[in-house]
């Protein structure tokens, strides 16, 4: 069965999706940037097991009670992902009967790797990246062996036909690179890298990529820093794009409930917008996954955002944690 390939990241060269992208909606790429994510959709492989009622029962009580802290999503405006990317969203309990089978106690770890070479900045931000997701996802991050370069092949590389830029093609590094390489018993491997990336054929470039239900996913900082010295924007984008494009390995497609990180995306701007934490619907689905206590993980959210100066995300963890604390 061919990838169903839904298309969220950075294209436009004003024509319509190549084949290759065409078992998906197809969108029409208008001749100005389109920034989006990507997001490959094989068919998965679903847990035989369901969660004990009891366990679900509770998760459904703690998201209820969340609800109120979360903004639902308002119409979609011209141009912005869902104004062009119809889609149906998932509810935690329609994710109860699709999560990834491989997903359990024996796979408690999140591999990432970097690609190429980054500058001393880049590494910090990946560092960051790593820690965030550990804390975000309940589970152990471990970083494999640095990738060079000369893993992608020429077929699987281009210079920008506007800048010049070296891009590597981000269905190729998803889908034929990388899992060969998923380490035994591992929920996922993603790998950062400071070059820019593209998903094949005519499309401008992507941020990111990520295979729905399935372990191999890749980020790119390449257009992701501020326009101020310093600001910590590189690291926010970094974190979201990292976060949203895991979220798919996990079996959690976008978000049309909530302003919520599993937001499609149509613009930088728009992704911007987009709130680092996930709604309640999309939370119940981390926890279901992780076993993680809800009421730690919000604290040591807020203390991360804190440290980094993610205001709106500490303001909302912090509060989170505060609303679940007399939940039993």
């Amino acid at each position: 069965m061919k990838p169903f390939v839904q298309v969220c990241a950075i294209a436009a060269i004003g024509m319509l999706l190549a084949p290759a992208f065409q078992s998906a909606a197809p969108a029409q790429i208008r001749g100005r940037a389109q920034t989006r994510r990507a997001q490959t959709q094989p068919a998965l492989k679903t847990a035989s097991q369901p969660a004990k009622p009891n366990a679900v029962e509770k998760l459904d009580r703690q998201a209820d009670l969340l609800r109120p802290l979360h903004k639902k999503l308002d119409a979609p405006k011209p141009g912005e992902w869902l104004a062009e990317h119809p889609e149906k969203g998932q509810t935690f309990v329609e994710y109860q009967k699709v999560r990834p089978a491989g997903l359990g106690v024996a796979n408690r770890t999140i591999y990432l790797a970097a690609l190429g070479p980054n500058s001393e900045e880049q590494d910090q931000v990946m560092r960051d990246v790593g820690e965030f997701l550990a804390i975000f996802y309940g589970m152990k991050v471990e970083w494999i062996e640095r990738l060079p370069e000369s893993v992608v092949p020429a077929t699987a590389r281009r210079d920008h036909p506007r800048s010049g830029a070296l891009q590597f093609d981000s269905i190729y590094i998803v889908q034929k690179l990388l899992p060969p390489r998923v380490p035994r018993g591992a929920a996922a491997l993603v790998v950062l890298t400071a070059t820019d990336l593209w998903p094949g054929n005519d499309w401008n470039f992507v941020f990111g990529q990520g295979s729905l239900g399935s372990p191999t996913g890749v980020v790119s900082l390449a257009r992701l820093a501020g326009d101020v010295e310093g600001d910590n924007l590189l690291l926010l984008r970094a974190i979201k794009i990292a976060t949203h494009e895991t979220g798919h390995l996990f079996g959690i497609p976008h978000c049309t409930a909530y302003e919520c990180c599993m937001n499609g995306c149509n613009s930088l701007a728009e992704t911007d917008r987009h709130p680092l934490p996930f709604c309640p619907e999309c939370e119940a689905k981390i926890w279901l996954v992780s076993g993680a206590d809800p009421v730690k993980r919000y604290s040591d959210l807020a203390t991360f955002a804190r440290r980094h100066g993610f205001e709106e995300a500490e303001k909302q963890w912090t509060k989170s944690a505060e609303v679940l604390t007399p939940v039993k």
